[in-house]
């Protein structure tokens, strides 16, 4: 095995750990447009605003086994990341464990984070300090990079990230207020970029050409392959805490009260347009959807005195509103997915609630409600079915027929939990 350190030496670190120039801070009060600071151009990391890294950020990268590019899923499974912090994989049919990876971190939970899979190489961030690249078909380590040298004394310092990947890069924002960028196959660090504050609570938004990520009240442009800071918009006193989106000409934005955006990627955020949620509508969250040129998100309305909570569906390029859909009763939704003309969505109250919406119209359906609250996200099982987990059961839920079919399985999780756990199913190809 090797460690790699990147851009400077250890030595070098510690004895400049000050000397990196500050320039001042931009004003996010004028609701605008600006280009970020830059640092000079260089061949390594050129765009970089912070290429003096600290032992708080420095990046040290263990190989340990090559990827070759030919790894490729081998049998059907399900993988889910635990409230407590483990990756553990199933076998789909039988439900019998096959792996179970621990980070060595120190990591007790997983926050808000998930994983990505690409090629049979699953990507995966603990809460403290490391990004892992694991064989999916037994849990074994390809490489491992460890953030900073300093031991993470708080909760957590990454949160609500699921590790987008563009070509060759995987991108991660921390605590430490960087975003990186890994080569997905080596792990090696190939750009950072300091954004202001270090509440970097939503994954980013990536085409290859632009990577989106919102940063408190700002939202950064960069440009995906390079990290040149393109722009950054400034939202006053409004948190832009919402999972973003993304497509050939737009970021999908919003705050965590009342105003969703799209920003136009090409001329410098220009707002193209704004919808102003209803009363007492908030907290989008991580529901937005972006599909076939519609943005769906849903909406709660816990604060007021009947909790209700609503779907939207807007036309992207105008932000028409097409369809909207009160879910009765519950406060906050906590999971929206889209699985052909379907939306699938639970509500949480003493009891999580599961609706099914029609994408097309708003219509919703009466449905069943599973015997168990669910305790994760929901994935697609087939052509007409999908799948989540219950604290006893894994849940197939038939939206053709409105059928559950519950197969036994407890993995353990703790006994107040609600969709901490993510889950994603592989099959052989």
């Amino acid at each position: 095995m090797k460690k790699k350190y990147t851009i400077l030496s250890i030595f070098c670190c510690l004895f400049f750990v000050n000397a990196q120039k500050k320039t001042a801070t931009p004003s996010t009060n004028d609701n605008t447009g600006i280009v970020p600071s830059v640092a000079p151009e260089s061949k390594s990391n050129q765009y970089s605003n912070n290429k003096i890294l600290t032992t708080e950020d420095i990046v040290i990268t263990e190989d340990i086994k090559p990827i070759t590019g030919k790894e490729k899923v081998l049998s059907d499974a399900f993988i889910i990341y635990k409230n407590d912090g483990t990756v553990v994989s199933y076998d789909l049919e039988s439900k019998k464990q096959k792996w179970e990876y621990k980070f060595t971190d120190g990591s007790k939970e997983k926050m808000r984070n998930g994983f990505n899979i690409e090629n049979g190489i699953l990507y995966v961030a603990s809460s403290k300090k490391q990004l892992v690249a694991l064989n999916v078909n037994d849990g074994s380590a390809y490489w491992k990079n460890d953030i900073g040298l300093e031991d993470i004394t708080r909760r957590y310092a990454t949160n609500g990230q699921f590790l987008p990947i563009s070509k060759s890069l995987i991108f991660l924002p921390t605590f430490n207020k960087n975003l990186y960028a890994f080569n997905k196959t080596t792990g090696q660090h190939i750009w950072n970029y300091q954004m202001q504050f270090e509440f970097n609570q939503y994954s980013p938004a990536v085409t290859d050409a632009y990577l989106i990520v919102p940063n408190a009240p700002w939202v950064y442009c960069f440009e995906t392959q390079t990290g040149k800071a393109l722009w950054q918009r400034g939202f006053k006193d409004r948190p832009m805490y919402t999972l973003p989106k993304i497509d050939d000409e737009r970021a999908y934005v919003a705050d965590e009260i009342d105003m969703v955006y799209a920003l136009n990627l090409k001329n410098n955020a220009n707002i193209d347009w704004e919808f102003k949620l209803g009363e007492k509508e908030s907290k989008i969250g991580e529901t937005m959807i972006l599909n076939n040129g519609i943005l769906y998100f849903a909406t709660s309305s816990g604060l007021s005195a009947k909790k209700k909570a609503n779907v939207y569906a807007l036309d992207s390029k105008s932000g028409k509103s097409l369809w909207k859909t009160e879910i009765e009763e519950f406060g906050k939704i906590k999971s929206l997915q889209q699985f052909e003309n379907t939306i699938i969505g639970f509500a949480e109250g003493e009891k999580n609630f599961m609706f099914v919406v029609d994408s097309k119209n708003g219509k919703a359906k009466t449905v069943l409600q599973p015997k168990e609250n669910a305790i994760s996200n929901v994935v697609k099982y087939s052509q007409n079915s999908v799948a989540f987990l219950t604290r006893n059961y894994f849940m197939i839920y038939d939206f053709t027929k409105n059928t559950f079919e519950e197969q036994a399985l407890n993995i353990n999780d703790p006994e107040k939990s609600r969709f901490d756990v993510y889950m994603e199913i592989i099959r052989k190809k």
